[in-house]
Protein backbone atom coordinates (compact mmCIF):
# COMPACT_ATOMS: atom_id res chain seq x y z
CA UNK A 1 0.00 0.00 0.00
CA UNK A 2 1.48 3.60 -0.55
CA UNK A 3 0.50 6.61 -0.67
CA UNK A 4 1.47 10.15 -2.48
CA UNK A 5 1.47 13.46 -2.07
CA UNK A 6 3.16 16.54 -4.08
CA UNK A 7 1.41 19.50 -2.60
CA UNK A 8 1.53 21.92 -0.83
CA UNK A 9 4.53 19.52 0.28
CA UNK A 10 5.66 15.90 -1.04
CA UNK A 11 5.02 13.31 1.11
CA UNK A 12 5.51 9.26 0.12
CA UNK A 13 4.34 6.44 2.29
CA UNK A 14 4.58 2.93 1.43
CA UNK A 15 3.75 -0.31 3.62
CA UNK A 16 5.18 -3.42 2.25
CA UNK A 17 3.48 -5.70 4.45
CA UNK A 18 5.44 -9.04 2.87
CA UNK A 19 8.55 -7.65 3.69
CA UNK A 20 7.52 -6.32 7.10
CA UNK A 21 9.13 -2.68 6.08
CA UNK A 22 7.20 0.83 5.57
CA UNK A 23 9.14 3.80 3.99
CA UNK A 24 8.75 7.31 4.60
CA UNK A 25 9.83 10.15 2.32
CA UNK A 26 9.09 13.53 2.74
CA UNK A 27 11.18 17.52 2.54
CA UNK A 28 11.87 19.92 4.65
CA UNK A 29 8.62 21.83 3.78
CA UNK A 30 6.17 19.67 5.82
CA UNK A 31 7.34 21.67 8.77
CA UNK A 32 4.98 24.54 6.70
CA UNK A 33 5.79 27.78 8.95
CA UNK A 34 8.57 26.31 10.69
CA UNK A 35 10.25 25.45 7.52
CA UNK A 36 13.59 27.80 8.60
CA UNK A 37 14.31 25.57 11.60
CA UNK A 38 14.97 22.40 9.03
CA UNK A 39 14.76 19.41 10.27
CA UNK A 40 16.82 18.84 13.40
CA UNK A 41 16.54 16.38 16.67
CA UNK A 42 14.51 19.45 18.03
CA UNK A 43 11.30 18.48 15.81
CA UNK A 44 11.81 15.53 13.75
CA UNK A 45 8.79 14.26 15.74
CA UNK A 46 6.71 17.24 14.69
CA UNK A 47 7.22 16.14 11.01
CA UNK A 48 5.52 12.65 11.63
CA UNK A 49 2.57 14.25 13.60
CA UNK A 50 2.07 16.23 10.76
CA UNK A 51 1.43 13.15 9.11
CA UNK A 52 -0.30 11.45 11.74
CA UNK A 53 -3.09 14.84 11.41
CA UNK A 54 -3.37 14.16 7.56
CA UNK A 55 -5.39 11.05 9.15
CA UNK A 56 -4.54 8.40 5.93
CA UNK A 57 -2.60 6.35 8.33
CA UNK A 58 -1.52 6.58 11.93
CA UNK A 59 2.73 6.47 12.63
CA UNK A 60 4.09 5.54 15.86
CA UNK A 61 6.20 8.49 16.17
CA UNK A 62 8.06 6.90 19.75
CA UNK A 63 8.60 3.31 17.33
CA UNK A 64 10.11 5.50 14.26
CA UNK A 65 12.46 7.64 15.79
CA UNK A 66 13.63 4.59 17.99
CA UNK A 67 13.98 2.08 14.88
CA UNK A 68 13.80 4.20 12.10
CA UNK A 69 17.06 4.35 9.72
CA UNK A 70 17.83 6.67 6.89
CA UNK A 71 18.33 5.65 3.63
CA UNK A 72 18.85 9.05 1.63
CA UNK A 73 19.25 12.54 2.87
CA UNK A 74 20.59 15.80 2.30
CA UNK A 75 22.85 17.73 4.69
CA UNK A 76 21.70 21.30 4.36
CA UNK A 77 22.94 24.84 5.37
CA UNK A 78 21.51 28.63 5.20
CA UNK A 79 23.83 31.57 4.81
CA UNK A 80 23.89 35.06 4.41
CA UNK A 81 24.56 35.61 0.54
CA UNK A 82 23.82 39.16 -1.11
CA UNK A 83 24.82 37.68 -4.80
CA UNK A 84 24.41 34.36 -4.84
CA UNK A 85 25.11 34.55 -8.80
CA UNK A 86 28.10 36.23 -7.72
CA UNK A 87 29.08 33.44 -4.81
CA UNK A 88 28.35 30.29 -7.30
CA UNK A 89 30.47 31.84 -9.76
CA UNK A 90 33.63 31.88 -7.59
CA UNK A 91 33.11 28.66 -6.36
CA UNK A 92 32.59 27.53 -9.41
CA UNK A 93 35.78 29.03 -10.74
CA UNK A 94 38.10 28.11 -7.69
CA UNK A 95 37.40 23.81 -7.96
CA UNK A 96 40.45 22.26 -6.52
CA UNK A 97 40.65 19.40 -9.82
CA UNK A 98 38.59 19.57 -12.35
CA UNK A 99 38.92 16.07 -13.52
CA UNK A 100 38.00 14.94 -9.81
CA UNK A 101 35.13 17.38 -9.60
CA UNK A 102 32.16 18.59 -11.44
CA UNK A 103 31.17 22.17 -11.96
CA UNK A 104 27.50 22.19 -13.99
CA UNK A 105 24.23 24.18 -14.28
CA UNK A 106 21.62 22.86 -13.41
CA UNK A 107 18.38 24.37 -13.51
CA UNK A 108 19.84 27.52 -12.96
CA UNK A 109 21.84 26.12 -9.80
CA UNK A 110 25.40 25.41 -9.35
CA UNK A 111 26.15 21.86 -8.69
CA UNK A 112 29.56 20.24 -7.72
CA UNK A 113 29.29 16.71 -8.05
CA UNK A 114 32.49 14.09 -7.71
CA UNK A 115 33.61 12.36 -10.92
CA UNK A 116 32.40 8.75 -9.66
CA UNK A 117 30.49 5.80 -11.04
CA UNK A 118 29.80 4.00 -7.79
CA UNK A 119 26.83 5.31 -6.05
CA UNK A 120 28.48 4.72 -2.84
CA UNK A 121 30.73 7.33 -3.40
CA UNK A 122 29.10 10.09 -4.96
CA UNK A 123 29.04 13.38 -3.48
CA UNK A 124 26.89 16.65 -4.77
CA UNK A 125 26.78 19.96 -3.23
CA UNK A 126 23.72 22.24 -5.03
CA UNK A 127 24.10 25.51 -3.95
CA UNK A 128 21.12 27.88 -5.10
CA UNK A 129 18.87 30.85 -4.26
CA UNK A 130 16.47 29.46 -1.94
CA UNK A 131 13.91 32.43 -2.07
CA UNK A 132 13.92 32.45 -5.53
CA UNK A 133 13.13 28.72 -5.50
CA UNK A 134 10.08 29.16 -2.88
CA UNK A 135 8.41 31.97 -5.98
CA UNK A 136 8.10 29.42 -8.54
CA UNK A 137 5.10 28.18 -9.69
CA UNK A 138 5.59 24.73 -8.61
CA UNK A 139 5.83 25.73 -4.94
CA UNK A 140 2.57 28.36 -5.01
CA UNK A 141 0.46 25.87 -3.14
CA UNK A 142 2.96 25.15 -0.79
CA UNK A 143 3.38 29.06 -0.02
CA UNK A 144 -0.35 29.33 0.16
CA UNK A 145 -0.62 27.05 2.97
CA UNK A 146 0.90 29.16 5.20
CA UNK A 147 0.33 31.37 7.98
CA UNK A 148 2.47 34.03 6.51
CA UNK A 149 4.37 33.42 3.48
CA UNK A 150 6.26 36.94 3.34
CA UNK A 151 7.23 36.11 6.56
CA UNK A 152 8.98 32.94 5.11
CA UNK A 153 10.64 34.87 1.89
CA UNK A 154 11.75 37.88 4.26
CA UNK A 155 13.78 35.10 6.17
CA UNK A 156 15.31 33.66 3.00
CA UNK A 157 16.01 36.89 1.34
CA UNK A 158 19.89 37.68 1.31
CA UNK A 159 20.88 34.00 1.95
CA UNK A 160 22.01 31.08 -0.26
CA UNK A 161 21.28 27.38 0.42
CA UNK A 162 24.11 24.58 0.65
CA UNK A 163 22.73 21.46 -0.12
CA UNK A 164 24.62 18.33 0.40
CA UNK A 165 23.00 15.54 -0.82
CA UNK A 166 23.93 11.80 0.38
CA UNK A 167 22.19 8.84 -1.12
CA UNK A 168 23.28 5.53 0.33
CA UNK A 169 23.73 4.11 3.82
CA UNK A 170 27.70 3.82 3.59
CA UNK A 171 27.74 7.67 2.11
CA UNK A 172 25.84 8.68 5.36
CA UNK A 173 28.14 6.90 7.54
CA UNK A 174 31.37 7.79 6.29
CA UNK A 175 30.29 11.46 5.85
CA UNK A 176 29.19 11.55 9.07
CA UNK A 177 31.36 9.60 10.84
CA UNK A 178 28.54 7.35 12.76
CA UNK A 179 28.11 3.73 13.00
CA UNK A 180 25.06 3.09 11.85
CA UNK A 181 22.30 5.43 10.27
CA UNK A 182 19.47 5.60 12.88
CA UNK A 183 17.89 8.62 13.24
CA UNK A 184 19.03 9.37 16.69
CA UNK A 185 22.79 8.71 15.46
CA UNK A 186 22.49 11.12 12.71
CA UNK A 187 20.82 13.76 14.14
CA UNK A 188 23.24 13.37 16.80
CA UNK A 189 26.13 13.84 15.00
CA UNK A 190 28.41 16.54 15.17
CA UNK A 191 30.18 16.14 12.03
CA UNK A 192 30.74 19.05 9.91
CA UNK A 193 30.09 18.19 6.14
CA UNK A 194 29.80 20.78 4.25
CA UNK A 195 32.23 22.38 5.74
CA UNK A 196 34.61 19.99 4.97
CA UNK A 197 33.37 19.03 1.80
CA UNK A 198 33.96 23.31 0.29
CA UNK A 199 37.36 23.04 2.58
CA UNK A 200 38.81 20.17 0.17
CA UNK A 201 36.76 20.71 -3.16
CA UNK A 202 37.90 24.90 -3.41
CA UNK A 203 41.25 26.34 -3.22
CA UNK A 204 42.43 29.35 -2.54
CA UNK A 205 43.44 30.37 -6.11
CA UNK A 206 43.50 34.30 -5.82
CA UNK A 207 46.20 34.09 -3.15
CA UNK A 208 47.78 31.05 -5.47
CA UNK A 209 48.00 33.70 -8.39
CA UNK A 210 49.30 36.05 -6.27
CA UNK A 211 51.89 33.71 -5.07
CA UNK A 212 53.39 33.50 -8.42
CA UNK A 213 56.51 35.18 -9.41
CA UNK A 214 57.05 34.51 -12.41
CA UNK A 215 56.07 32.58 -15.72
CA UNK A 216 57.31 29.62 -14.21
CA UNK A 217 55.76 29.48 -10.98
CA UNK A 218 52.67 29.85 -13.06
CA UNK A 219 53.42 26.91 -14.88
CA UNK A 220 54.10 24.94 -11.40
CA UNK A 221 51.08 26.07 -10.33
CA UNK A 222 48.96 24.40 -13.02
CA UNK A 223 50.62 21.22 -11.77
CA UNK A 224 50.22 21.89 -8.11
CA UNK A 225 46.33 22.43 -8.86
CA UNK A 226 46.36 19.36 -11.21
CA UNK A 227 47.89 16.80 -8.61
CA UNK A 228 45.30 18.60 -6.03
CA UNK A 229 47.78 20.63 -4.33
CA UNK A 230 49.41 17.48 -2.74
CA UNK A 231 53.47 17.61 -3.36
CA UNK A 232 53.57 13.63 -2.84
CA UNK A 233 51.74 13.22 -6.01
CA UNK A 234 53.43 16.18 -7.55
CA UNK A 235 56.65 13.93 -6.79
CA UNK A 236 54.96 11.14 -8.40
CA UNK A 237 54.34 12.88 -11.63
CA UNK A 238 57.95 13.98 -11.71
CA UNK A 239 59.55 10.63 -10.91
CA UNK A 240 56.93 9.02 -14.26
CA UNK A 241 58.48 11.47 -16.34
CA UNK A 242 61.91 12.32 -15.23
CA UNK A 243 64.76 10.27 -17.29
CA UNK A 244 67.05 8.52 -15.10
CA UNK A 245 69.94 10.03 -13.49
CA UNK A 246 67.36 13.16 -12.54
CA UNK A 247 67.86 14.69 -9.27
CA UNK A 248 64.52 14.41 -8.14
CA UNK A 249 65.00 16.70 -5.13
CA UNK A 250 65.95 19.43 -7.23
CA UNK A 251 63.34 18.85 -9.82
CA UNK A 252 60.76 18.89 -6.98
CA UNK A 253 62.04 22.45 -4.93
CA UNK A 254 60.51 25.10 -6.97
CA UNK A 255 57.55 23.41 -6.11
CA UNK A 256 57.76 22.69 -2.35
CA UNK A 257 58.82 26.59 -2.56
CA UNK A 258 55.62 27.68 -4.34
CA UNK A 259 53.46 25.35 -1.94
CA UNK A 260 55.03 27.35 0.94
CA UNK A 261 54.66 30.59 -0.66
CA UNK A 262 50.74 29.30 -1.00
CA UNK A 263 50.18 28.51 2.12
CA UNK A 264 51.71 30.81 3.41
CA UNK A 265 48.51 33.14 2.58
CA UNK A 266 45.04 33.17 3.05
CA UNK A 267 42.03 33.73 1.36
CA UNK A 268 39.69 36.08 3.07
CA UNK A 269 36.83 34.86 0.96
CA UNK A 270 37.02 31.51 2.05
CA UNK A 271 37.61 32.18 5.25
CA UNK A 272 35.00 33.98 5.57
CA UNK A 273 32.52 31.69 4.15
CA UNK A 274 33.92 28.21 6.12
CA UNK A 275 33.35 30.36 9.13
CA UNK A 276 29.48 30.86 8.29
CA UNK A 277 29.18 27.13 7.37
CA UNK A 278 30.68 25.99 10.35
CA UNK A 279 28.35 26.90 12.12
CA UNK A 280 25.76 24.34 13.49
CA UNK A 281 24.96 21.94 10.40
CA UNK A 282 20.97 20.71 10.17
CA UNK A 283 20.17 17.83 9.26
CA UNK A 284 17.52 17.44 6.65
CA UNK A 285 16.48 13.43 7.17
CA UNK A 286 14.63 12.74 3.03
CA UNK A 287 14.16 8.91 2.94
CA UNK A 288 13.08 6.39 6.25
CA UNK A 289 13.29 3.05 6.11
CA UNK A 290 12.16 0.68 9.72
Amino acid sequence: MSYTQTSPCKLYVEVDYKEQETVIEFTGKILMDAYPELINKDNIGRCFDHINRMGFCRVDVDMVLEYGKVCSMDVTKDVPCTDVAALSEWLRTHIVNHRKYLARNIGGNLTIEKNVRTKAYRRRLTVYDKEKELRRADNQDFMASLTDPECLLSYFKGRIRFEYNLNTKQSIRQVLNIGDTTINSILGSDARPIYDFVNDVISEDREADSACLSWTDRKNLALLRDCDMDLSKVETEIRTYASKGSHLSQMIKPYRELWSRINGKRSEFKTNLLGLLLETTIMLPLLLVW
